[in-house]
């Protein structure tokens, strides 16, 4: 992989990173960040949901899924456009 594919990749990951935590934010959805915002704890029940926002993956109860709306489904919000 070339130099300028790892920096589209990096910043497109970057990109996904804060896109996804302003929408947790903007749900009001509260979470925990860990190593500057790469993991994210977001209590759910009694279970704790980890959250890795620039690849979209989560993880819960020892299931894997991907993607912001997925999540925000799983914590029951109504997804919008804003």
């Amino acid at each position: 992989m070339n130099q300028v594919s790892k920096a589209r990749i990096k910043a497109k990951r970057q990109h996904a990173k804060q896109s996804s935590t302003a929408w947790l934010i903007h749900h009001k959805v509260p979470f925990t960040s860990f190593n500057e915002g790469n993991h994210l704890m977001i209590p759910f029940n009694t279970l704790m949901i980890h959250y890795y926002p620039s690849t979209g993956l989560f993880i819960y109860n020892g299931k894997r899924d991907r993607g912001i709306r997925n999540l925000l489904w799983l914590l029951g919000i109504k997804h919008d456009h804003h």
